[in-house]
């Protein structure tokens, strides 16, 4: 795929004017967002990243919480419940998934569905009625709740997980949403966090770098980062920040660089917004955190 970024902008600076039903139909057509992800890159059973990532997440649950009686709660559901999904099979069986909208479709999670082995999970398909077979899973959905604040029992959540959904939220209501992750989770509660630095449109152009984006000013950014595309731009460091100005302990810390990044940010002119800070600070495209509420 190598869909020009500017175009895919532009598109969904349009998109996101229209109703729903015809939002649905043209972000599968023009902005390749469909939604139907996979579980393995082929029949040799090479898993995609995101079924390492919910991996990890259930693997990082276990270290730390009951995972059969304690409820996690997901944020940043988005429309196939992937994760959820996932993280069930491996043996996480209390779970609340929620979405600031409400995008799940009965296809997208049976897409999910039929790429795991047989009697992973004991549905045979999601029917119109989805919702409560995700019940029937130990999975509850509920869309649209604001995470910024809900009300959810203070210390009634063990444990707290998102992947790649922080950098699509402003930071100030990051804060807001670290807040009321501190208010839900009890004592001894973790928060399990992937988050994505690299410029998204640099996923579907191959022309441009993960670090495109560092270019812009905000002004330029803005009108280029429309609200249903929305990416923050905020760097690794800037989250460590985040997390100990809520008052977490920062258990695992882990940037990540791929191979390539120093020459790949070497060719682009940084914006002024990004000139005060170092290199390494800079060069994460991606990071896993393990937070833990004392």
């Amino acid at each position: 795929m190598n869909q020009p970024w500017l175009l895919k902008a532009a598109a969904l600076q349009v998109l996101r004017l229209l109703p729903t039903s015809a939002y649905d139909f043209l972000t599968k057509r023009i902005t390749k967002r469909s939604g139907r992800r996979k579980l393995h890159v082929d029949d040799t059973g090479t898993p995609t990243k995101y079924f390492t990532n919910a991996q990890r997440h259930s693997d990082t649950l276990k270290r730390f919480i009951d995972h059969e009686k304690d409820l996690v709660l997901e944020f940043g559901a988005g429309k196939d419940l992937l994760s959820n999904l996932v993280m069930r099979s491996f043996g996480i069986k209390k779970q609340i998934t929620v979405d600031l909208n409400p995008l799940v479709r009965r296809d997208y999670l049976n897409n999910v569905l039929m790429q795991m082995p047989s009697g992973t999970l004991d549905i045979d398909a999601f029917s119109d009625n989805f919702e409560a077979d995700l019940e029937s899973l130990g999975i509850t959905y509920i869309a649209p709740l604001d995470l910024r604040h809900t009300d959810v029992e203070s210390g009634s959540i063990s444990a707290i997980v998102s992947t790649n959904t922080l950098e699509h939220i402003p930071e100030h209501d990051i804060r807001l949403i670290l807040t009321e992750c501190y208010r839900l989770l009890r004592s001894g509660g973790i928060c399990s966090f992937k988050i994505d630095y690299s410029d998204h449109y640099a996923h579907t152009d191959r022309r441009v770098s993960e670090y495109n984006y560092l270019r812009f000013s905000d002004s330029t950014w803005r009108l280029l980062s429309p609200p249903n595309h929305f990416q923050n731009r905020l760097r690794h460091c800037d989250y460590v920040a985040l997390f100990s100005n809520a008052h977490f302990r920062i258990l695992n810390n882990e940037p990540i660089i791929n191979d390539g990044s120093v020459d790949d940010i070497r060719r682009i002119k940084i914006a002024k917004k990004f000139k005060s800070y170092l290199a390494e600070d800079l060069l994460p495209t991606s990071g896993w955190f393990v937070l833990m509420k004392d």
